[in-house]
C-alpha cells in the first residue's frame, strides 16, 4: 500500500510541475501576440504618415553610425514624399519635412540638398539663417 501511496505522490507532483509550465507557455503565449500586434502596428504606421495621417514617427536619436534597423524605404518614395510635403507646404524646412512624413532629418536634409541641386527643389531664404523649399521647375509630373 505505502508503494501505491508513493506512485500517487510522484504522478500528483508531476501534474503539478506540468500545470505550471503551461502557465509559463501561455504568459508567453500572451507576449507573442503583444509583440505581434506592436510589430503590425509599426509596419503600417509608415503608410499612415505618407498620406499625410496625424500620425507622426520620429527616428530614434544616438545611435552612432551604421542603420537605425528597420526596413528601407521602397525606391523614390523619400523622394515622392519630400516633393508632396514642400508642394502642400512652400516653404518648409527639411527639419518640417522630417516632422511632418516622418523620414529621418539626415535623409531629408541629403535629399533636399540633392533635389535642389538637380532643380527639382528651389531654395528660398526664410530669414535668420533658415532656407525652405519650393517645388522647382524640373518637379512637373514627379511627386
Amino acid at each position: 500500500m505505502a508503494a501505491s501511496t508513493d506512485v500517487v505522490s510522484v504522478i500528483e507532483e508531476r501534474l503539478r510541475e506540468i500545470e505550471a509550465q503551461l502557465k509559463t507557455y501561455d504568459e508567453l503565449a500572451r507576449e507573442r501576440d503583444r509583440l505581434q500586434r506592436a510589430l503590425d502596428a509599426l509596419r503600417s504606421e509608415p503608410a499612415v504618415a505618407r498620406r499625410g495621417g496625424s500620425t507622426q514617427r520620429q527616428a530614434p536619436r544616438g545611435r552612432a553610425g551604421g542603420r537605425r534597423g528597420g526596413r528601407r524605404a521602397q525606391r523614390g518614395s523619400n523622394v515622392a514624399a519630400i516633393i508632396g510635403h514642400v508642394t502642400s507646404d512652400p516653404g518648409a524646412t527639411a527639419a518640417d519635412i522630417a516632422q511632418a512624413t516622418g523620414i529621418d532629418r539626415g535623409v531629408v536634409y541629403s535629399a533636399t540638398s540633392r533635389l535642389a541641386s538637380a532643380g527639382r527643389l528651389r531654395r528660398v531664404s526664410k530669414g535668420d539663417r533658415q532656407v525652405g523649399y519650393e517645388v522647382g521647375n524640373g518637379a512637373a509630373g514627379d511627386a
